[in-house]
Order: structure tokens, then sequence, then C-alpha cells
């Protein structure tokens, strides 16, 4: 599967959240869809990792 998520940020989510928003979104339903599918936890994304990294991003700006 490919994820497409900042294209689909711009053309209809853009109005609704902020970036960053968006992205967490989306990884909380990748993190849900990775232990559905028993994913080991090791393999699993990290929130925290990622959300961090959209926070450092976002301090740039």
């Amino acid at each position: 599967m490919i994820c497409r998520i900042d294209e689909m940020y711009e053309k209809t989510y853009h109005k609704q959240f902020s970036k960053e928003e968006y992205y967490l979104i989306n990884l909380k339903a990748c993190k849900e869809m990775q232990v559905d599918n028993n994913l080991s936890e090791a393999a699993q994304i990290d929130l925290d990792k990622y959300w961090g990294l959209l926070i450092g991003e976002q301090n740039k700006q």
C-alpha cells in the first residue's frame, strides 16, 4: 500500500487540520492497523519518536 498523505492533506484536509495534526491522525491510524494485524512491537511505528520529529519540523518554520 502506498500512502499519499501529503497529497490528500493539500486536496482535502488543509482547512480542517494543521499539517502536524493531520500527520498525527495518520500515524495513529497506521499504528492501529499494525496492532490489529499483529505486527511485532519492534516493527511498529514509534508514535513518540515521529511526533517529536513533527514538533521539531514545526519549530523550524
